[in-house]
C-alpha cells in the first residue's frame, strides 16, 4: 500500500517511479535498471499466481504497460 502514497514534496508515488521506462542507453542506466529489477523482485511480484490468465493476455498487458503514460 505504501507504493501508492505520494511522499510529501514529491509528484509521483513510488509505484509510478517503478513503472517509468528508462530514457537513456548507457552503463549507468543499465545499473539503474538492474536496481529497479531488484526492487521489484523484493516486492514479491514473482510470487503472484497468473496461471488463470491466458498467456496471450499477459503478453499484451506487458507490451502495452511499457507504452502507457499517466494523463497528468
Amino acid at each position: 500500500m505504501s507504493l501508492l502514497i505520494v511522499p510529501a514534496g514529491e509528484y509521483f508515488s513510488p509505484l509510478d517511479l517503478l513503472r517509468r521506462a528508462l530514457a537513456r542507453i548507457s552503463s549507468p542506466a543499465m545499473l539503474e535498471a538492474l536496481d529497479r529489477v531488484t526492487e521489484i523482485h523484493s516486492l514479491g511480484v514473482s510470487t503472484l499466481g497468473l496461471t488463470r490468465f491466458p498467456a496471450g493476455q499477459i503478453k499484451t498487458i506487458a507490451r502495452n504497460s511499457a507504452r502507457w503514460r499517466p494523463l497528468w
